[in-house]
């Protein structure tokens, strides 16, 4: 079982890059508040990580928006997750890398395709989920499940 995010042990991280998704990990898909707990765990890895956003929402003010909140640099591109592009240039020389997000094929298959650790975190899903979101939500599960016991052999968190 996977776990909400501010509830995740991040204690030993330190002088890690940690790309952490927006939607369905630090808030409901297309929210603009994260709770308390959130950005104080935030807060937390800010301390000893160089800690970035992404998101395949284009709401750039928005995401802005949290990063700042959060303490955190958000990763302005037109590219999406899961292409390496999204990263555009930044610097992840001598550094270890984690990805931390809801989704495994947008975020588990960028932590693969930048030989990052993986963490999925549980989703923050909102009543106001609709149909395609529930539905695409399952599948990603449904195949997270799989590629980790077939492949992975449970290298992932």
């Amino acid at each position: 079982m996977h776990l909400p995010f501010s509830k995740l042990d991040f204690g030993g991280v330190k002088n890690a890059i940690i790309l952490l998704d927006i939607d369905g990990t630090l808030v409901p898909d297309g929210g603009d508040v994260p709770v308390k707990e959130i950005v104080e765990k935030c807060h937390e890895l800010v301390e000893h990580n160089k800690v970035y956003l992404l998101s395949n929402k284009k709401n750039h003010d928005r995401n802005e928006a949290i990063a700042g909140l959060l303490h955190a640099t958000y990763i302005n591109t037109p590219r999406k997750k899961p292409s390496r592009k999204v990263l555009g240039s930044l610097d992840m020389q001598g550094k270890s890398l984690i990805v931390v997000g809801d989704k495994f094929l947008t975020d588990g298959i960028l932590a693969k395709r930048i030989g990052a650790r993986f963490i999925k975190a549980k989703r923050i899903v909102d009543v106001r989920d609709g149909y395609i979101n529930k539905t695409m939500y399952a599948l990603d599960d449904l195949i997270y499940q799989l590629f980790k016991s077939v492949v992975w052999r449970g290298r992932s968190s």
